[in-house]
């Protein structure tokens, strides 16, 4: 057992731009992970996501959300290195130094290994980041940032399997 994922659905404005799914039965732990067992969690991976759309408005709100998941204490997320571009605009938060401006919640935390600072941990949660600027409307928007992954994610037990959804 472990965890496994695969990147499902396409975006659509207004809809999810990236859903992410344990399916140990189709997809070997940890596929596609960057770093595995860095962190200092007995289990933990690092996934480095990028995803490309477009938003109709200079208003755009990015909802990260971790859903069937157990509990905080054997399966969580957190987020790392974020990153929007669209146009001449650039949003970055690497939560090392930066504030939490434009999130939906400032829960922090530091890995036990590295002394990585990230946003979360995280369980059946959303995390919500606002932006707003003109270049955010109708040009190519780019969304970067590594997710942390925490724990089992095995995605055996009620009420699994495991989801991390981006929308």
């Amino acid at each position: 057992s472990g965890y496994g994922f695969a990147p499902l659905g396409t975006y659509t404005e207004g809809q999810i731009i990236g859903n992410y799914i344990n399916e140990t039965s189709l997809y070997p732990a940890r596929t596609g992970a960057v770093e595995n067992n860095t962190l200092g969690y007995s289990r933990d991976s690092v996934y480095h996501l990028t995803y490309t759309f477009t938003n109709a408005s200079d208003l755009l709100t990015l909802n990260f959300r971790g859903s069937n998941l157990e509990g905080i204490w054997n399966e969580s997320w957190g987020l790392d290195n974020v990153k929007v571009t669209a146009g001449s605009f650039t949003h970055t938060n690497d939560f090392e130094t930066d504030t939490v401006e434009g999130w939906s919640s400032s829960t922090r935390s530091t890995t036990p290994v590295g002394s990585r600072d990230f946003l979360g941990e995280f369980a059946n949660d959303t995390v919500s980041l606002s932006l707003n600027h003109p270049d955010l409307a109708n040009n190519p928007i780019t969304l970067e940032f590594d997710l942390f992954i925490i724990g089992s994610w095995d995605g055996s037990f009620i009420p699994g399997p495991d989801y991390f959804t981006v929308e």
